[in-house]
């Protein structure tokens, strides 16, 4: 049996102000506002705005846990009414700065990035 090709989306990354529910597969960076190992939400903070993300996968959400108010994470999910609909969720390290970000790639357009 010939199984079909399955072609991911690609993501594209997103201020948090800028997704919308057409947005199809995006990433997104922020600070954790708010964490739910349960229900699987995590909400970010990215300055632009906020955004819930919700996550299925089990794995991801017995990794809730370890997230706290004011870690830095990026996440990586489809957009929908209310939020995103999670994939991938990674802690950030380092000392990255978002609002030099912001004016990096307000300098830099969206066609440039």
């Amino acid at each position: 049996m010939i199984m079909p090709e399955f072609e991911r989306i690609p993501m594209k990354e997103f201020s948090i102000a800028d997704v919308t529910e057409g947005s199809k597969r995006v990433l997104v960076r922020g600070t954790v506002i708010g964490c739910n190992a349960e229900s699987g939400a995590v909400s970010l903070d990215d300055g632009t705005g906020k955004i819930d993300a919700f996550f299925d996968n089990e794995d991801v959400k017995a990794e809730l846990g370890h997230y706290k108010e004011g870690d830095r994470v990026l996440v990586v999910g489809w957009s929908r009414e209310g939020g995103l609909n999670g994939e991938v969720l990674r802690a950030l390290k380092g000392n990255l700065n978002p609002e030099l970000k912001g004016k990096v790639d307000r300098i830099w357009g969206e066609e440039n990035v």
